[in-house]
Parts: structure tokens; sequence; C-alpha cells
């Protein structure tokens, strides 16, 4: 069995071929911290540093050790997270109104929390917290999503 280490590329199985997600953080609630790109690739890629120095589409925690054992998704290669990447991100999260809206936002640093209020335009483009399956990544790569996407 596969075991998962920081600075894994993992390959996810995508219509019209593979796409890649980079394990960068584990965090001791939320899980693996995965930075995904949403470019699909007919082949699988041999070399992985061109793809880790492009600014990834969305953020997400994944239950990777998981996904791993099972065989949903394989650790193509590792890589040394590149410096853009090393840092924890800040997320964004909120309560969703009946209306789908957010009234107030909160932003996340891995440890603890600040009341936004409303956010700025570089704020929305932040990523959302909270836990992903395979379903949901597959389907964001293939709608070609990014964090700025989801917009509220």
């Amino acid at each position: 069995m596969k075991r998962k280490k920081i600075g894994d590329i993992i390959e996810f199985r995508v219509r019209g071929g593979v796409a890649y997600a980079l394990y960068t953080h584990e965090h001791p609630e939320y899980g693996s911290l995965l930075r995904v790109w949403n470019r699909i690739h007919a082949t699988g890629l041999a070399d992985f540093e061109a793809l880790i120095q492009n600014e990834p589409s969305f953020s997400c925690f994944f239950p990777l050790g998981a996904a791993l054992s099972r065989g949903i998704v394989k650790a193509a290669g590792n890589v040394t997270v590149p410096k853009s990447l090393a840092a924890f991100p800040t997320f964004r999260t909120g309560m969703v109104e009946p209306d789908g809206s957010v009234k107030t936002w909160w932003l996340w640093d891995g440890t603890s929390f600040s009341n936004a209020g409303s956010l700025t335009k570089a704020q929305m483009k932040l990523p959302r917290r909270g836990i992903w399956n395979d379903t949901l990544i597959i389907e964001r790569i293939e709608q070609g999503w990014t964090d700025a996407t989801a917009s509220n």
C-alpha cells in the first residue's frame, strides 16, 4: 500500500485523460490539502516540474490516505513543494443562507478565524474551506472550476 507523502503528485482519472493535484499540507482536523490543476492531459505526464510552476486552479481537503489505499487515485510522482505553495493558504467560509448567499464571511488560516464580514474581490478568490470527495474534485476539474468561480 502506498503511503502519502508531502509533495506527492496525485493523479485523477477524468473524462478525456488525467488531471493532477499536489499534496502540500496535512491538517489535524481536515486532513490532506491538495492544490489541484484543472488542466486535462490526454496521457499521463512524466515530468511534473512545469505543472507545479503554474498557479493551481483550486485548493481543497481530501481523504488522500483512504483514496490511495482504495486505488481511487494514484501517486504519480513526488516533488519538492514550490515556495509559492509552501505556506498554508487562507480559506474563506461562512454560513450559507436558504437563498444560497453568505451574509457574513470568516477567514481561516488553519488554526483561527477572523470575521471578514463581506469580502473584497481578492478575498473572493480564496479557497472555500471544506473536505471534498473524489467525485466533486473530478466534476470541478472537468468543469474548469477555480477558487474564484465560487463567488458565494
